[in-house]
């Protein structure tokens, strides 16, 4: 699946070896933003990236999200995971 991302929450993302991550100071913004324009953060892995453009991940710290509920509305889950930060 490729799709593009509004610029909302692109604008704050830095591309290096094909990912897309954010400055730790910047993440917490693009998560409150993206209820808003419909997406939710269902989890991710945190990586460091290196000014030599080399990446690092940190494969024991990972934030996951709940499971969806039964035909829980996607407006739902992506505002109940704003709501209580939930990872």
């Amino acid at each position: 699946m490729n799709v593009v991302l509004p610029p909302q929450l692109m604008n704050s993302a830095v591309l290096r070896n094909k990912e897309y991550a954010r400055e730790l100071a910047a993440f917490p913004k693009a998560l409150e933003s993206a209820p808003h324009l419909g997406y939710a953060c269902l989890g991710g892995q945190f990586w460091l990236l290196l000014p030599d453009d080399s990446l690092y991940e940190l494969f024991w710290v990972e934030a996951n999200s709940t499971d969806r509920a039964q035909d829980e509305p996607w407006s739902d889950l992506s505002n109940r995971f704003m709501q209580r930060g939930s990872f």
